[in-house]
């Protein structure tokens, strides 16, 4: 009965998706049925993988006993976080990373769990992001999907649901990608001290494949482990003041958007903002651009500011506005960054009564940068110079760029307003150019923080709002 309820996954998917963009490649998944008759994860994985034109294979947990799966693997899934692996299975889980290849490792809900040490010591084996998981969230969730996941082929602003998950603190070459109240449940690490390595993906919730699947998002994390774009390449975007929520007459919104580059490597890439709609329907036009851009050096873009009118005609619902990073528009193969917020249209007004109807779906404001050739391209800074940080308020963490002229011993520090460090975030010789650094600020009170920058006798500092 199992087989014929896949191939008919296999045909439904087949009919949704289509095929795939690229050619057939080998899809190797560990199996999960061996803990539970009911965790069909690596059924599911196969059947998705099918339906985009690979060639997956379920294998055993002993598959892992060496690295001789490697040479004839493109994409390798573990389809269990209730499995443990041994060390020397998970030293070949590294092993397939450090062969270039794109690593999917599932994980659950609680900081214990196999799949979770698996990923915390896959993760750390690199050396660098220093992963650790802190904590659990309990209950349904809709975490909204960025990074390069969101995306892909298919519009994924948000997962369908997730039933618990679990979050961590980690450091460079970590990225977020399911993001709900303010934690992360899911996670891209491309190992940033190993180039030639492939990327890992982790989510922290076996029922987002068993009780709710969720093949878009499948698909998504397929795709993004065969292409592995880098992470130097962000976009940030946030509505002013909060979440939104419209009457049914429609009405008007300002949100923020930027762009930043860490890398040195030359990029072109486009960028722009589209809104997805109740049903799923990517609106077309695109709110914003698209707009080409083409850096060669750490760049940060101004805090654009861009105002949103929805209709009274538009269905009522939940919304999302998404900005998108990707190597061209339309058609594109390969996502750099996206990340998005939603909004609500209410079907009738909160006390009844609507104010005066928005009669028109309206976009104001754009990218600056009007085309590759006025791209703004950061040559090596001159002199010390402390950026703002960003987002400021702030909730849980922020982003600071610091700046050096030349090669120097800097410190930079956060501390309370009563004096009392609360963070280091860098000591040490660093060379010349823009450096961004992270402050995450989760289980600390709200209220004044103070960065406190020093190169040599010259002091910047920027106060930070921590708004829980």
């Amino acid at each position: 009965m199992r087989k014929v309820s896949g191939l008919f996954l296999i045909l439904c998917l087949l009919f949704v998706f289509g095929p795939s963009k690229v050619f057939a490649l080998n899809i190797t998944i560990v199996e999960s049925q061996s803990y539970s008759a009911t965790h069909i994860m690596d059924i599911e994985w196969a059947a998705v993988a099918t339906s985009m034109g690979h060639i997956p294979t379920i294998v055993p947990q002993s598959t892992l006993d060496t690295g001789a799966f490697i040479p004839g693997t493109d994409v390798l899934i573990v389809s269990s976080a209730s499995i443990a692996l041994t060390p020397a299975r998970i030293s070949s889980v590294w092993e397939c990373m450090m062969a270039g290849r794109g690593v999917y490792i599932q994980a659950e809900a609680l900081a214990t769990d196999p799949g979770n040490d698996t990923w915390q010591q896959v993760v750390n084996m690199f050396g660098g992001a220093s992963f650790t998981w802190t904590g659990t969230m309990g209950g349904l969730m809709r975490p909204t999907v960025h990074n390069h996941i969101g995306a892909e082929f298919n519009a994924k602003p948000a997962l369908n649901t997730m039933v618990d998950g679990c979050f961590g603190t980690w450091g460079p070459g970590v990225e977020g990608n399911l993001r709900w109240q303010a934690n992360e449940l899911g996670y891209v690490f491309d190992p940033l001290n190993y180039p030639m390595a492939g990327m890992a993906i982790t989510n922290s919730d076996q029922d987002w494949i068993i009780s709710f699947p969720d093949y878009a998002l499948m698909e998504n994390y397929i795709d993004v482990l065969i292409d592995q774009p880098p992470l130097e390449l962000n976009v940030r975007i946030a509505p002013v003041g909060g979440p939104v929520t419209l009457p049914s007459g429609g009405g008007t919104f300002d949100y923020e958007a930027q762009i930043e580059y860490t890398g040195w490597i030359p990029i072109a890439f486009d960028g722009w903002i589209r809104l997805i709609l109740p049903s799923g329907v990517v609106w077309s036009p695109p709110l914003v651009g698209p707009v080409p851009f083409a850096w060669a050096a750490p760049t940060l873009t101004p805090v654009y500011t861009f105002t949103q009118s929805i209709p009274a005609f538009a269905p009522a619902g939940t919304y999302f506005v998404q900005a998108v990073l990707a190597d061209v528009y339309p058609g594109f193969t390969t996502v750099y960054d996206t990340d998005n917020f939603m909004f609500q249209k209410l079907l009738v007004g909160a006390d009844g009564v609507d104010s005066e109807p928005v009669t028109e779906w309206k976009s104001e404001g754009g990218f600056d940068m009007a085309s590759s050739e006025e791209a703004v391209i950061d040559e090596l800074p001159t002199a010390f110079e402390v950026g703002e940080a960003y987002p400021n308020p702030f909730n849980p963490s922020t982003t600071i760029n610091i700046s050096l002229g030349e090669t120097a011993q800097l410190t930079a520090a956060v501390y309370d307003i009563g004096g009392r460090e609360v963070a280091t975030l860098a000591n040490g010789q660093f060379n010349a150019g823009q450096h961004s650094f992270s402050f995450d600020a989760r289980g600390m009170a709200s209220g004044v923080y103070f960065l406190r920058a020093m190169v040599g006798s010259e002091v910047e500092t920027r106060k930070l709002v921590l708004m829980q």
